[in-house]
């Protein structure tokens, strides 16, 4: 069994009933990581010596279980709901095609979509979960609770320098941004989405949607009206509340790149979530007629790539057989001349046998030359060639059969 499988009540039961390390045996765990799974999860755990308190009647008082913190539990799976839009998105397609496979048909251009994205984003809403209000959520999230504490150490370390850096959530104004942070935190967890945090000091967010992983960032504005506009337009001094995603291209509002809320409440997070949602949807709709366009392109280069390839081949082929002709008539010509120069090889040692009759005395070493320019010229006659030789000859026209 997996310890991540048990929900809190059912962890918060657990380590109040067991011994940490008898616990943790279950699951095949150290004490530790039980432990360090309560910590993240906000379960409280027994403090140390809980355990020989509850066994003596003496300090058996002293030992106090603390309520499970109330935190938002996932009604509903959202992520995974975006999940299964994310698989209906990449399904086959009728308009998908090999544009590099000449032999598979274009099929017929993707049709419009049915419904709108109005459409859509009323579906989205209407599979969205009912969310905790802020004022709900009662406790800090493990996340917010490391911010607090680094921002703890940098006041302490300000107090002792006045040049040092100056906290940011150790304000009312602070405070508020943190209930901020820790209100879309805990409702991302919430829908299913997993949150993390980096650095030490200066902490950058991430949250895991669907496919997506991206950086957030939320903050304050404050609006200050001018004398003016206080007077006749009867606006008042007021600070609300923004979120955006930091790797964010596109405006979100007019002349902005964040969303602002005046008032924050569950409806700001499903606003940012339904938002990412149909935009997702609205580019994956552009893509299928987009790609559909992009592959008839592509099948047009692959088609003149092929006949530019088949072109190319034909030019070697031609080539080589001019090639190859052309070493077939080099060698009838080689062969040729050689017969030739064998007959005229022979003529000679004719004429010098001849000569040698004539005179008194016989010419030193004629036998032997004799000789020698008759396997010469036997050599090179293919009429005096062994049979072998013969074949091994008419192999090099490379003639098919």
């Amino acid at each position: 069994m997996n310890v991540s499988k048990l929900s809190r009540e059912e962890l918060y039961e657990l380590v109040w009933s067991t011994p940490m390390m008898h616990a943790a045996k279950q699951f095949g765990i150290s004490g530790v990581m039980l432990g360090k799974t309560c910590r993240d999860r906000q379960v409280p755990r027994p403090p140390r010596g809980y355990w020989a308190k509850l066994q003596s009647k003496k300090r058996r008082d002293q030992c106090i279980k603390p309520p499970l913190p109330n935190l938002p539990a996932p009604v509903q799976n959202f992520d995974r709901f975006l999940l299964d839009e994310h698989e209906r998105q990449r399904a086959p397609r009728p308009d998908d095609f090999d544009p590099n496979d000449l032999t598979e048909p274009i099929p017929s251009p993707p049709e419009k979509f049915k419904d709108t994205l109005k459409d859509y984003q009323a579906h989205i809403e209407s599979n969205f979960p009912v969310l905790l209000e802020p004022s709900q959520i009662t406790s800090l999230h493990p996340i917010v609770q490391k911010v607090l504490a680094a921002d703890l150490l940098i006041a302490a370390a300000r107090k002792r320098d006045r040049y040092g850096d100056e906290p940011r959530f150790q304000s009312e104004k602070g405070k508020l941004h943190l209930h901020l942070l820790n209100t879309f935190i805990n409702l991302f967890e919430s829908l299913g989405f997993t949150v993390s945090v980096s650095g030490k000091k200066n902490f950058r967010f991430f949250v895991s949607l669907s496919v997506h992983s991206r950086e957030f960032h939320v903050f304050l504005r404050e609006y200050d009206p001018s004398l003016y506009s206080r007077k006749y337009l009867k606006e008042k001094k007021r600070t609300t509340f923004c979120f955006s995603w930091t790797n964010e291209g596109e405006y979100v509002t007019a002349g902005q790149k964040y969303y602002e809320f005046e008032e924050l409440n569950a409806d700001c997070v499903k606003k940012v979530v339904v938002h990412m949602a149909v935009k997702d949807e609205d580019q994956y709709r552009r893509s299928v007629f987009r790609k559909y366009d992009d592959r008839i392109e592509n099948r047009r280069e692959a088609i003149k790539r092929q006949a530019y390839l088949e072109q190319q081949a034909a030019e070697k082929k031609r080539r080589a057989l001019a090639l190859l002709l052309a070493n077939r008539i080099d060698l009838m010509n080689m062969a040729v001349r050689d017969m030739n120069h064998a007959d005229q090889i022979r003529s000679l040692i004719a004429k010098v046998q001849e000569k040698s009759a004539q005179t008194k005395n016989p010419i030193d070493g004629l036998s032997r030359w004799v000789g020698w320019a008759a396997n010469h010229a036997n050599d090179i006659d293919l009429r005096y060639m062994s049979v072998k030789g013969l074949e091994a000859w008419i192999k090099k026209f490379q003639l098919r059969n």
